[in-house]
């Protein structure tokens, strides 16, 4: 049984590949080189048709566009509740620093929360109003 279904198998592929040998006789391969000739060869002589210098045109375009800088992805835009919710946070975080050395507790902090543009009330803000004055 095992045989003769291996043999069926065999004739039915011969058959099928003596039918493929025949039909791939009667196709056409398109020749892309000999194609790209006589398109240049129609562009050279101004030949080409409407539908085809448009092709060209615009084939031109995206070439450039492949050449053109691609932009990096920025952060996203913040809503105005994601910024007041930092602000907020930030907020927080420099009052319970202030908090922390009006209590005297000094070890954890670098003070870096404080500067003199914010006119801070330590002794370098009053040193340096009173310099400027």
């Amino acid at each position: 049984a095992r045989a003769k279904d291996r043999e069926e198998q065999a004739e039915t592929f011969e058959t099928l590949d003596e039918s493929f040998k025949e039909l791939a006789g009667l196709l056409q391969f398109r020749d892309k080189d000999q194609e790209k000739r006589a398109k240049m060869e129609a562009k050279k002589a101004g030949t080409l048709s409407k539908m085809e210098q448009e092709m060209d045109a615009w084939d031109r375009e995206m070439k450039t566009y492949l050449f053109e800088r691609r932009v990096k992805a920025t952060d996203r835009t913040k809503t105005p509740e994601e910024i007041a919710k930092v602000e907020a946070e930030r907020l927080h975080e420099l009052e319970t620093r202030r908090m922390a050395r009006m209590n005297g507790d000094f070890e954890d902090d670098d003070l870096s929360d404080i500067s003199d543009e914010e006119g801070g009330r330590g002794r370098k803000g009053r040193q340096l109003r009173k310099e400027k004055a």
